[in-house]
């Protein structure tokens, strides 16, 4: 165990000193990556005692940062869990609160890194689909994507009619983001990676989306709280019961941007597509224009999903010409793609 990682796992037993849940141990440990927006990293450390199982997350922040700057982002983040697991039928990961009524526990700096700790019940279940790949298609029958739809219309619902408490404080959404994607992916076109047609193509589709997405935060109607990572890899299920989890990315922003990550991350086929769309429908409202507007946010995930290969000098981006062809060109045409072009992707 690294010197750093081994720091945080002492965080963690310390800061359950805190809550009234018995005595409890920490036996399995996942580390998860930073959320890229908000300049901090999480650990998160599985707990295990009498009195049932927890999440304890470790928060701290990149380079020199203090954690402590992103205290009311991540408060706020445990504030909406508690209203979702209050407000609907969902099962969530609630909020543990410690000893002194707060959702986040300081543990005192041992002259190492400063660290905030939070604390969720753990949630029983698998994940509905862990394979992820541009050639792998989720291959899961109909009822179960339209039970994961069904889910995040409730997410959304909520997140569309909850009253913010005083000092509420989530990111929201960066247009400027989707254009830093796409310089990311700059070098592997000029290296040769990337053809020179295809990068066009996506630099013409970027401007397109980010003047659509512009014109419709205009809409009151079109912002709300969102899960920010929404995918079946990011819901369980127990029993067949749907139960999303991770909601450490959760922003404000037009609701349709979780269906585009979603269907960008777990591509589909149309009939599948169309069962998650008639589930979230059951629970929220679609606009008139949502295919449009799915595919704008469909494409702006997929962009920031490359992006993130550019790292890997060895990336040869193989399967991007069939994203420009089978949905930016086809975008740019104005020419529907989400349920008629998803299984040439």
């Amino acid at each position: 165990m690294s010197e750093h990682l081994q720091h945080y796992l002492q965080a963690a037993d310390r800061a359950l000193e805190y809550y009234d849940i018995g005595e409890v141990r920490i036996h399995e440990r996942k580390q998860v990556g930073h959320i890229g927006f908000s300049g901090y990293r999480m650990v998160k450390f599985r707990a295990d005692g009498a009195s049932g199982s927890w999440l304890v997350t470790v928060y701290y922040a990149r380079g020199d940062g203090d954690i402590h700057d992103y205290r009311t982002a991540i408060r706020s983040h445990l504030l909406w869990l508690e209203a979702l697991d209050r407000d609907t039928d969902l099962v969530i990961q609630k909020p543990v609160r410690n000893l002194s009524g707060d959702l986040i526990t300081d543990v005192p700096s041992d002259g190492n890194q400063s660290v905030l700790v939070t604390l969720l019940r753990w949630i029983d279940g698998e994940m509905v689909w862990d394979n992820y790949g541009d050639e792998v298609f989720v291959d899961l029958p109909s009822e179960t994507l339209y039970n994961v739809g069904t889910v995040l219309g409730k997410i959304h619902r909520h997140g569309s009619q909850w009253t913010l408490p005083e000092g509420f404080f989530r990111p929201g959404s960066e247009h400027e983001d989707l254009q830093l994607d796409l310089n990311r992916l700059r070098p592997a076109a000029e290296d040769g990676r990337i053809a020179t047609d295809d990068f066009a193509v996506l630099e013409r589709a970027v401007r397109q989306i980010i003047e659509h997405l512009a014109k419709m935060n205009g809409s009151p109607k079109s912002p709300g709280l969102l899960h920010g990572d929404f995918s079946c890899g990011n819901c369980i299920v127990h029993l067949g019961e749907i139960r999303p989890i991770d909601f450490d990315w959760c922003r404000f922003g037009h609701f349709l941007a979780d269906v585009g990550w979603c269907f960008a991350v777990n591509p589909m086929s149309p009939a599948l597509c169309q069962a998650f769309l008639d589930g979230y429908e059951r629970q929220h409202n679609l606009p008139d224009n949502h295919l449009r507007i799915i595919e704008s946010f469909h494409i702006e995930s997929c962009i920031r999903l490359l992006s993130w290969r550019t790292e890997n000098s060895e990336e040869d981006f193989s399967t991007l010409p069939r994203f420009v062809e089978g949905a930016c060109r086809k975008y740019l045409e104005g020419e529907p793609f989400v349920l008629k072009w998803m299984e040439d992707l």
